[in-house]
């Protein structure tokens, strides 16, 4: 059975915000943004993702989006936005 792009979306859409929310708490738009971001990439990676196995979307993704959150503390650790105590 293959998967639409739609199905994908409606399916782990809300699962990466959570994800980039648990990771970045102090900020729900970028966490947002970050899962938006995620599924642009996804968008354009569309066509070589579907010769693989249905898992591997959901992988990808989830993949992706560690990876994007990680950038997003690099960028940001210097001034704390993401690591206030308060």
């Amino acid at each position: 059975m293959d998967v639409t792009y739609e199905e994908a979306f409606r399916a782990y859409y809300w699962g990466i915000v959570r994800y980039c929310l648990s990771e970045i708490p102090n900020d729900p738009y970028c966490a947002e943004d970050l899962a938006s971001e995620c599924f642009l990439l996804l968008y354009r990676k569309w066509d070589d993702l579907q010769s693989h196995a249905p898992m591997t979307v959901q992988v990808w993704l989830f993949r992706t989006a560690r990876n994007k959150v990680l950038d997003c503390k690099k960028k940001c650790y210097r001034c704390q936005c993401f690591f206030s105590t308060g």
